[in-house]
C-alpha cells in the first residue's frame, strides 16, 4: 500500500521517524529543505521485509490432529 504525502496527496517517498506524516520529494524539500533529515519509505519498508523474512514460523516436534468426534 502505498504512502500518500499529507500536503498534495501524491505518492510518498519521505517520511518522519515515529510519525504518521509522509511527504513527497517536492513537499519535503519545500518543507524542510534537507531532506538528509527525513527517513525513505523504501529504506523503511526493506527493513519490515528483512524482518518478516528472518522470522520464522514455530516448529511442531509431532503432528497436530483434530478428533473430529468432538
Amino acid at each position: 500500500m502505498a504512502k500518500k504525502c499529507v500536503l498534495c496527496g501524491g505518492e510518498a517517498e519521505f517520511f518522519i521517524k515515529n510519525s504518521s506524516e509522509y511527504y513527497c520529494e517536492e513537499c519535503a524539500s519545500m518543507q524542510f529543505g534537507d531532506l538528509s533529515y527525513l527517513q525513505k519509505v523504501e529504506d523503511n519498508a526493506k527493513k519490515l521485509k528483512k524482518f518478516l523474512k528472518e522470522k520464522k514460523p514455530p516448529q511442531y516436534d509431532e503432528e497436530i490432529f483434530i478428533d473430529e468426534d468432538e
